[in-house]
């Protein structure tokens, strides 16, 4: 059986939906906000429908201070995807258990942090949160719950 994980099959996706599943400003004192120095915790989780060849992706961002003590704002998106060879692009391991490649996943998370990023940015936008603009991820770096089948 061919390793999936080092295959070169291309994905063919497309966005189905975009949804704010909540979104929070936190009021702290003013003079942590004005430090206009921020941390971002972000997590991403994963799951999909292998009849409905849909992947469901939610991200969350919390806004904080550098210390990581004073929550700012935080803002949750999901972001719905269907992918057409999503059966063949599937790794089944041993247990029979079904995965998506990690290369699927870090596409998919860069998708839906940078859509994640306009909607904080549109959301936030004239509050004390204006300035917190999310930085560019790497995918790879991030810590996820992902690829499992719902």
């Amino acid at each position: 059986m061919p390793d999936k994980t080092q295959s070169k099959q291309q994905m063919t996706f497309k966005l189905l939906s975009i949804e704010v599943l909540s979104s929070q400003l936190c009021y702290p004192e003013l003079k942590a906000i004005e430090t206009k120095e921020f941390k971002f915790n972000i997590e991403s989780n994963a799951g999909f429908d292998l009849e409905k060849n849909q992947v469901f992706v939610t991200i969350h961002i919390k806004v904080m201070d550098q210390n990581l003590k004073t929550l700012f704002g935080s803002i949750q998106t999901g972001m719905a995807y269907e992918i057409n060879n999503m059966k063949e692009l599937l790794i089944v391991d041993g247990e029979g258990k079904s995965n998506l490649p990690i290369q699927m996943i870090e596409v998919l998370n860069s998708v839906s942090v940078s859509t994640a990023r306009g909607i904080m940015y549109s959301r936030f936008m004239g509050t004390y949160l204006g300035n917190a603009f999310l930085p560019i991820i790497d995918p790879k770096a991030m810590s996820a719950n992902l690829g499992t089948e719902s």
